[in-house]
């Protein structure tokens, strides 16, 4: 099976700790995935600065889905942190791919 026939799953991550961890862990756990990644900081910043998930952050996180969907072509998006998860049950719903 080459890389454009295998399922891709698109990482969201609100931070790099767990990023090579989690990449790690699909290629040893399921070799064949093709795993992409999304990463932007300054997520979970906002979300502790402002005490709680802003509409900025759940913009971000609905632009993201939607680019995993659509041009990076997911069947599959997982959202790596569970602070933007409000967010990331709004983007569920704006996305056909779980």
């Amino acid at each position: 099976m080459n890389k454009n026939e295998m399922k891709k799953v698109v990482i969201i991550h609100t931070s790099n700790v767990i990023f090579e961890y989690l990449n790690k862990l699909f290629s040893e756990l399921a070799p064949e995935i093709n795993i992409k990644n999304i990463l932007d900081d300054s997520l979970l910043m906002e979300v502790i600065e402002k005490g709680g998930v802003t509409k900025d952050v759940t913009q971000r996180l609905c632009n993201y889905a939607m680019i995993a969907e659509k041009i990076i072509g997911a069947n599959l998006i997982l959202v790596q942190c569970s602070s933007v998860g409000e967010a990331a049950d709004i983007a569920a719903e704006l996305v056909d791919i779980p």
